[in-house]
């Protein structure tokens, strides 16, 4: 079953096609495995030779320079002016604000922002928005405070998460994304 496309998504993906935010148009369309023709016209395209990845529902807004071979995942929320540099993942539910320039891997369910955007916080109104429980909050949170605020490196924080923090799915998909960058996350 197909996903039901919000209207600031189709008009972000029309963008892309047209070539405004970065490429010439779409050249080809890349269809991962599993995912219907219909569904990849909507996740893949590659725009100037580029592979470039979109997901689900993306509010945004006018002026974004994105680059090629970056993947923005489901519900994030890019403000105008923002420039995402090639190869830079960004995770679930993450904002990014305007005027922001993001070199580094953005973590799911974070605020960034800033000139080399920096993390402020968990995005707590968006992820209340999408109807997130208090527990799931309580536990991100604390999640957020070990890794991003304690000052460990990245290995011991995430062995403390596991030992301190219940392992609800955020909390998994948080460490899954920051083991599985390879540019580095923004911290």
């Amino acid at each position: 079953m197909m996903q039901r496309l919000s209207s600031a998504t189709k008009v972000l993906l029309s963008a892309i096609a047209a070539g405004f935010l970065g490429g010439c148009g779409p050249q080809a369309l890349v269809v991962e495995p599993g995912v219907s023709q219909e569904l990849a016209q909507f996740r893949s395209s590659v725009i100037s030779d580029i592979n470039y990845r979109l997901a689900f529902d993306i509010p945004a807004q006018a002026g974004e320079a994105i680059a090629g071979h970056i993947v923005i995942e489901d519900f994030v929320t890019v403000g105008g002016l923002v420039a995402i540099h090639q190869f830079v993942r960004i995770g679930n539910y993450a904002y990014i604000g305007g005027k922001s320039a993001v070199v580094k891997d953005i973590p799911p369910y974070v605020i960034a922002a800033g000139d080399r955007a920096k993390l402020h916080g968990l995005n707590n109104v968006g992820l209340k928005r999408h109807g997130f429980s208090q527990e799931t909050l309580s536990s991100l949170k604390k999640a957020y405070r070990i890794i991003f605020r304690i000052g460990l490196t990245l290995n011991e924080a995430i062995e403390r998460v596991k030992a301190e923090v219940e392992q609800v799915p955020e909390v998994n998909d948080l460490i899954r994304f920051i083991k599985s960058s390879e540019r580095g996350i923004t911290r």
